[in-house]
Parts: C-alpha cells; structure tokens; sequence
C-alpha cells in the first residue's frame, strides 16, 4: 500500500476536482468486457476474506502461546467480527450484475466508483467522516456528475476498498510476523551451538523486523554473543543502518500501522451505522434538480417516494450521470413551462405528472433520446394493460383448445367430434391459463408503491386536514369509546393543521327515531 499524504477538506475539495478532470466522464463497460470483467470485485473479496482470517488466526495463536501482540494485532483479534458482517453486507449489496453495469474509467477498466473511493481512503488515512465524503463528492462532481447507480454503489464499494486497506496492512503485520519468527529459528540454533565458534552466520537478509527481534534477545544472552552482536552492527553499517535506527523504525512503523488499523475499523463502524440514505440525497445531482420542482412538492415527500422518480429518471436516462442529470432538467423545465401556462394548476407544475402521472408518455416522446426498448415495451404493455392481459388469455386458451382439436382429428375424428373436444378443452385450457398468467404476473410485475408526502415534522402551510373516522353507534357504552379512542388520536397527534372528528350513524331500524337514539346522541356530544 503506498503511502499518500493526508489532506485537510479544503485540500480533499481541490484533489477531487482535478482528479474528475483526469478520469473524465465514465464510459459503459463494452459488450465483450460486460462479462470479462464481472465478478472481479466478488473475486478480490473472497481473496482479501481468505487473507484477513489468515491474519487473525495467526494474532489468536500469537495470544495463546503468550507471545507479545503488536497494537495493530490486537485491534484486528478484537474487531474481526466486522470484517465477517461487512463482507457479507458487500456480497449482499454490490452483487455481480449490478456492479458490471456501473461506468468504467481508467486503463485497467475498473468501476469509477471504486478508483473515486482508493482516492479518498488515500488522502484520508481510511480515516471516513460525513463531512469528507459529501464534501469530495460535491467537489468531484463539478467537474463529472456520478450516476445515480454509482451514488448507491458508493458505501458498498467504500467498505470494499476499507477491506483492501485492511489486507495489505495485514500483509505488513504477517511480513513482520515471520520475520519475528525467523529470529526466534536463528536464535533456537544459537542455543543449540555448543561454544561461540559454533554460533550460526547471520542470513542474507535482515528485515528491520528480524533485527529488532534479535537484538532483543540477545541481551539476555550477555557477553557470550559479542561477536555475533558485532558482525550484526558490521553487516548493517554496510547497508547504512544501525541498529538504534532500526529499533526507531519499527517502533515508528508499529504505532502506524495501530492508527491505520484503527481508522480502518472506526470507518466500518461508521459505514455500517451511518444513514446512507442521507448522503445519497446530499450528494446526488439529480435529487439536487429535482428539489427544483416548480410545484414545490417533490422536497415534501418521503424518502421511497423521491427514490421511485429518481428510478423513472435511471431507467428513461441510463446508466451515464450526465444523461440523469439532463432528464431531470427537462422535467423540471417542462414543469416549469406547465405552471406558466396553466397559472395556478398544482399538478400541472408537478414533475410528478410528467415522470409517473398523465404526461409520462409526451415527456418520453420528447426526450433527444428515447429509452431502451425494453422500457418502451414495458410502458405499453402498462398502458394497454387490459388488452395485454385479456388477450394472452385468449391466444393461450385458443391454443389449448387448437391443440384439442388437433389431436381429435389426428385420430380419426368426425369435424363434429374435433368441435366437441375442443369445446371440451376451453374450461381446463381457461383455467390453467388463467393460473399461469397470475403466477407469471404476480413474479415479473412489482407492486408500484403509491407516492406520498411526508408529513413526520408536521403539516406544511396550506395543508390543513380533517381526519373523520365513519362509525355506527349502536349503544351509549360504544358511543363513549368510540368518543375516548378519537381523544387519544388527537392527544397523539397535536398539530395544529389536523382535525379529528367522528361521521356516525345509528343501526338501521324500521322507524326513523328508537327509544334508545337520543340517549347514544347525547353520550356522543357530552
């Protein structure tokens, strides 16, 4: 892992706008390459996996023969089991198809996303804050918006690249490790020698490590090892290193790599707990175009409801950022045109109505480019969805009672036998036909989840709301519970733009008035 310099936001800002000038705009993965390259991330994860629990394993055993656990260590033995949770969470949320489709940069055609993500852990020291990443992600995309794709790739491939970080500051501590190792070998083959004439050549590499390790020991050796201690200094003088500067190395590289380690966990303790959701929408530009809604209702409605247009717009634009942003602009803009033609009209200046509502189809037709014709053909099919669905029952059911028929005249049947079995033939044809349309249909056809607004702060201006809760009254006991349910509704719910009231009724009876009606209105109005 090569070292970066650590840089303030002010700085992180420029970085990433010079690097958005660098890679340029994202370019779609080529046919040949759309299945080359699938999989590698999933590929790499399993590698850095099979790494990582190396690593911990080795710090385990490290522990339980009592040897002394350098810091980084002891942070890897005391929070691996993020490392297990957050590989899953990346298995689960960037699968193969979805991140072979997210646009490619750079001449080895990795995702833009993932080289966006090595930056900032770079220049961070896999240090993560809220404020860095909307930050370099506002600065990036100045210069190269990010596609709406890439916005929801972005913890997931941030926690890949903490992983990645993880491996190669484990590799360190493994390279380390055995070199502790390989002195305790050369030190166990001192005390096997028999008289100091004995004493083994030191090898031909010496890792700060190996030194660090064997000076150490060799104190308790005393003056039996003085000429081992001296060919030691000898051999690092020739290379131009001493061993005080190399006990000053690895105790520097030592408190490194704890605060390496260290950012690495409290940044998948942030990944994991922070709210993405917010984040998205602070560093999306199409969400930033869509605030723009000329009918000012678009920054009012919950979160799944903002996330179904800005779907319309991924899947009318594409998979490039810039297309997004252009399709929201011409919502926008056609909204805008709408309320200045129609004056006052709420769901004209919507631009609800032109992603989902009645003028879906015009917007469509008028965009430069049109969308994918599986989008086309999934739009008429909704818009005709009566004739679709009535007439793949009727050609299936036909086909059953051709198939009836056929069979009957195959065998020597009369024209009036081949007509009796395929009349035969319509009630079971209709009837699997009928089941296998509705399976078909509840398994490719998702529910569309109506769009609302939120109202978790209150109700906005304007808005003023009775809610009237319609009930029959059939005794006075129901009356006075009914009357105490609608208070605790009221009492629960203390804005003062909401109304609370009761539309009631009295069972009918065979005449206008009952003894008992007048006793159940005055319990009501008391």
């Amino acid at each position: 892992m090569t070292p970066t310099e650590f840089l303030s936001l002010e700085k992180l800002e420029e970085r990433a706008h010079t690097f958005a000038l660098e890679l340029g705009a994202g370019r779609l993965p080529r046919a040949g390459a759309f299945f080359a390259k699938s999989g590698r991330h999933l590929a790499r994860l399993r590698d850095h996996a099979e790494r990582l629990r190396v690593a911990y394993r080795a710090a385990a055993d490290d522990v339980h023969r009592g040897e002394p656990l350098p810091p980084a260590g002891e942070w890897l033995l005391d929070n691996f089991h993020m490392v297990e949770a957050e590989m899953r969470n990346v298995r689960h949320d960037l699968p193969r198809g979805y991140h072979r489709r997210l646009p490619r940069a750079g001449n080895d055609g990795r995702a833009r996303i993932e080289i966006l993500a090595d930056d900032l852990l770079a220049h961070s020291d896999g240090r993560l804050e809220a404020a860095r990443l909307t930050r370099y992600l506002a600065a990036y995309q100045s210069a190269a918006p990010l596609s709406i794709g890439e916005l929801w790739a972005w913890p997931s491939v941030l926690k890949l690249a903490l992983l990645t970080r993880l491996r190669h500051l484990t590799d360190g501590m493994l390279a380390a490790r055995a070199s502790r190792t390989a002195a305790m070998v050369f030190l166990k083959r001192i005390d096997d020698a028999v008289d100091g004439d004995a004493f083994p050549g030191l090898p031909d590499e010496l890792p700060v490590p190996f030194v660090v390790q064997l000076v150490q020991r060799l104190r308790e050796y005393g003056s039996t090892v003085a000429q081992l201690r001296i060919a030691l200094d000898e051999r690092l003088a020739a290379c131009g290193r001493t061993v005080e500067g190399d006990i000053r190395e690895e105790t520097q590289r030592q408190a490194t790599a704890q605060i390496s380690v260290a950012n690495v966990f409290t940044s998948l303790r942030f990944c994991a707990t922070e709210d993405w959701r917010e984040i998205f929408e602070r560093g999306s530009l199409v969400e930033h175009i869509l605030q723009r809604d000329p009918a000012g209702i678009h920054g009012h409605m919950d979160f799944l409801s903002r996330d179904r247009y800005r779907h319309v717009i991924e899947s009318l634009a594409g998979p490039r950022g810039e297309d997004q942003v252009d399709v929201a602009a011409r919502a926008v803009e056609a909204a805008r045109a709408a309320a200045d033609r129609s004056g006052g009209d709420v769901r004209a200046a919507h631009i609800g109505d032109y992603l989902i509502g009645t003028q879906r189809f015009a917007f469509q037709a008028s965009l430069p480019r049109p969308p994918a014709r599986r989008i086309r053909a999934r739009a008429a099919a909704y818009r005709h969805a009566t004739v679709v669905y009535l007439g793949v029952l009727a050609l299936v059911t036909g086909a059953g009672m051709i198939a009836a028929g056929w069979y009957a005249a195959r065998h020597g049947g009369s024209v009036g036998f081949v007509v009796a079995a395929a009349l035969l033939a319509f009630l079971p044809a209709s009837e699997l036909t009928t089941a296998f349309v509705h399976r078909l249909v509840a398994a490719r056809v998702k529910p569309r989840r109506l769009v609302r607004l939120d109202f978790q702060h209150g109700l906005p201006p304007g808005t003023r709301t009775m809610v009237v809760v319609p009930t029959m009254l059939d005794s006075v006991a129901c009356a006075e519970e009914m009357v105490a349910h609608l208070e605790v509704q009221a009492l629960a719910n203390p804005d003062p733009l909401l109304d609370f009231a009761l539309l009631t009724d009295v069972p009918d009876a065979p005449h206008e008035t009952m003894p008992g009606d007048q006793a159940i209105v005055d319990a009501v109005v008391a």
